[in-house]
């Protein structure tokens, strides 16, 4: 972290509880128990997750749970299309008693931190979410974990077609992995045209998606804009120039709640519900390394690294993680910096996670660390990996 920098560990460790004793399944898993790795010290990254032209404030719902809480979710099955689109994975209830002792640990776990988290788990077999935290019910906004939908979407509906998805490929490697808001714009591009230039459509794609697995994404607050020349200069060639002027959906500025996010990657995790092409291909570059935006405006860069949060956790190779971080919201008095994504577990398991951070700090401009959501979340899902190795078996560091 940079020279002078507060120390803000002791005030997260209360979350590092949180998610402590979360998976009570019986696969029995024990190894050496090693202090979760530390967050790396100051590294660049991208700061725009919207043009500074698109951050207009709209309004959350009004939460209606208990400020503290934890709750159980199924999911509903639906009908099955081609190659499984369409069909949500079946499974068993998280253990109730699993439930409830959470329930005891998110008291402790919860007070005292400088803002609120929600978190959520949810293993393969299950039907339903584990959640965790505070104001659960509360919308907000995916910021750049929606890339991650929009290329599933995208790619589904390609696959569907039969037409190629070649055009997709680059500006999805950016999107997802230097979480590039220009490859983002191109993608959206392209949704849009193939559903004939129409943003409702889009939209429309968008929601359909995620209701395939009983999650729920909010359309209507979504801002978009026709200008998208800032993507083009001599040095960056962000996205094409017919689509610099094309009007395009800013997903990021959507409405979504934690128990969508995790019913989302749990699902593409499944490889099911999305179609198995497209969803590993998803997967497959959720999985390669993060990387520093090269788009226009990021001179201006993060003071957390690429890898915070799940990456700095879950580093080993032997998790194989895939994951999206989406930050954002400062201008609005509403920061939230969130991730989603999935580690695989000895035996052919797997667990998907989503957790969302609220500092009740607003920090200077939209960067984790200095909302040291960095720590924040690496103390969370740091919590949840000593738990992961204390049930099951494997050498996993």
């Amino acid at each position: 972290m940079p020279a002078g920098r507060p120390a803000v560990g002791l005030r997260y460790a209360a979350v590092a509880v949180t998610l402590g004793i979360l998976l009570g399944v019986g696969f029995g898993w024990a190894v050496d128990r090693g202090a979760p790795p530390s967050v790396s010290a100051a590294i660049v990254q991208t700061v725009a997750e919207v043009p500074p032209s698109s951050s207009a404030a709209t309004p959350a719902r009004t939460a209606t749970l208990p400020a503290a809480s934890v709750t159980t979710q199924p999911v509903d099955g639906t009908p099955a299309g081609g190659d499984g689109v369409g069909k949500t994975v079946s499974g068993t209830r998280p253990d109730p008693a699993l439930a409830a002792a959470l329930q005891l640990s998110l008291n402790a776990g919860i007070k005292g931190i400088p803002g609120t988290v929600q978190a959520a788990v949810m293993m393969d077999g299950w039907n339903a979410p584990v959640l965790a935290g505070q104001r659960l019910a509360d919308d907000m906004r995916p910021w750049s974990m929606v890339k991650a939908v929009t290329a599933v979407t995208l790619f589904s509906e390609r696959l569907g077609r039969g037409t190629s998805t070649a055009s997709v490929e680059e500006p999805l490697t950016r999107a997802l992995t230097r979480s590039d808001n220009c490859a983002q714009r191109e993608m959206t591009v392209q949704l849009e045209r193939d559903l004939g230039g129409s943003l409702a459509a889009t939209g429309t794609a968008i929601r359909a998606m995620l209701a395939r697995v009983g999650a729920a994404i909010d359309i209507g607050p979504a801002q978009h804009n026709a200008d998208g020349r800032y993507c083009i200069t001599p040095t960056y060639k962000g996205l094409p120039a017919a689509d610099a002027s094309y009007p395009a959906l800013l997903l990021g500025t959507t409405h979504w709640r934690v128990q969508d996010a995790i019913r989302f990657i749990h699902a593409l995790r499944g490889q099911i519900a999305f179609g198995t092409a497209a969803s590993k291909k998803i997967l497959a570059t959720l999985r390669l390394p993060k990387r520093n935006s090269q788009e226009p405006g990021a001179e201006a860069q993060l003071t957390a690294a690429p890898s915070w949060g799940a990456g700095a956790v879950f580093g080993a190779a032997c998790w194989h993680l895939a994951y999206k971080a989406g930050w954002g919201g400062h201008a609005q008095g509403r920061f939230l910096a969130g991730q989603i994504g999935a580690v695989d577990l000895p035996g052919g398991h797997w667990i998907a996670f989503a957790v969302m951070f609220h500092p009740a700090t607003q920090p200077p401009s939209d960067d984790p660390g200095l909302a040291h959501a960095d720590q924040a979340l690496a103390s969370v899902l740091g919590s949840l990996k000593q738990q992961l190795k204390q049930r099951f078996r494997g050498s996993c560091a």
